[in-house]
């Protein structure tokens, strides 16, 4: 376990298709609080997430409605009228539909996915549910009811927006990733969504990401 997270709550914001990283922080807290009193931030994990294609890593993003105002993340919705949805299953299933574990999985995902949600948080929230118990991984996972303003807590660490597909995972020093194999490419690329992970290598996911813990 890396010592910066022993005995601590983890407060981190909801991602779409969380990534690895992600995945490490939680699986390290003793309880997760959500964000969800914070302003919508574009440009983020909060509605975007990364896989790997034959053309290489690839972002996938959700369109929101009124993205260009400032609103808090519990009031965000997404953009139906842009057929999303369809778009990107369309692209997880020429990305991973040859996968080992593109099968065991690709159901359970399907009904979260397609269940007509509106607001991203909830959206988002579901899907990390679904994928904790995919991994079985068992946290507790409460929303915040206020804005939390921490600087240096003893109980809490804030990992808010520390995870931004702008910067390298390197930078915040929790990852060591623990290669497995890919679909594409001659060379390893880490942190990627956790779909990435979960279509290539099933049960064996929550072990791959707790020996990428630094």
């Amino acid at each position: 376990m890396n010592q910066a997270f022993q005995n601590k709550d983890l407060l981190i914001e909801l991602h779409y298709f969380p990534s690895v990283e992600y995945l490490a922080c939680i699986l390290q807290a003793d309880k997760v609080l959500l964000e969800v009193k914070e302003n919508f931030v574009k440009q983020t994990y909060r509605n975007r997430c990364r896989l790997l294609t034959s053309q290489g890593a690839r972002d996938l993003t959700i369109p929101i409605v009124a993205g260009n105002k400032k609103q808090p993340m519990e009031k965000i919705q997404v953009d139906d009228s842009q057929n999303w949805r369809m778009i990107h299953w369309r692209s997880i299933k020429t990305a991973y539909g040859k996968a080992p574990f593109y099968e065991h999985y690709i159901d359970y995902l399907e009904v979260v996915f397609f269940s007509e949600e509106s607001s991203l948080l909830q959206f988002n929230y579901q899907l990390l549910k679904l994928i904790l118990k995919l991994m079985g991984i068992s946290k507790k996972l409460e929303f915040t009811t206020d804005y939390v303003k921490v600087s240096d807590s003893e109980k809490i660490i804030d990992m808010r927006g520390r995870l931004n597909p702008k910067k390298s995972y390197t930078e915040n020093d929790i990852l060591e990733p623990l290669a497995y194999p890919q679909l594409f490419g001659n060379e390893f690329v880490a942190n990627l969504s956790v779909l990435d992970l979960l279509f290539c290598e099933g049960p064996n996911a929550k072990y791959v990401i707790q020996q990428s813990v630094k």
